[in-house]
């Protein structure tokens, strides 16, 4: 991603099986949250990520390596969806990079 504030990567496809849409409609999802593992990362850190047309979100890391954003049901589409991703602020990095280790889009559904 880079080293400083406001490097950004390209973007990043991330493809969603899920039918989310409909599971917001009928009531029966809970929440969609994104969950970034990286290398470089100190506490501190802080990222802004963007899927598809959604407002960018942004979110500092609580430990060093690992982001979690809730993101807008709305947003994210069943097939292929494209993320974006930003330095928004660095912690004590000592100029260390930021790189994208894993990507993980948690679907979770309420129970009954």
């Amino acid at each position: 991603m880079g080293e400083r504030a406001h490097d950004g990567a390209n973007s990043i496809p991330v493809r969603i099986g899920d039918d989310i849409a409909a599971a917001h409609r009928n009531g029966k999802l809970r929440d969609v949250v994104l969950r970034l593992e990286t290398s470089g990362a100190v506490a501190g850190d802080a990222l802004g990520a963007k899927m598809n047309d959604a407002s960018r979100k942004v979110i500092g890391s609580e430990r060093e390596n690992h982001f979690e954003f809730t993101l807008e049901p709305g947003s994210i589409r069943q097939g292929v969806n494209q993320l974006r991703l930003e330095i928004m602020r660095r912690g004590n990095s000592d100029g260390k990079p930021v790189s994208i280790e894993g990507v993980r889009v948690d679907v979770r559904y309420r129970s009954g």
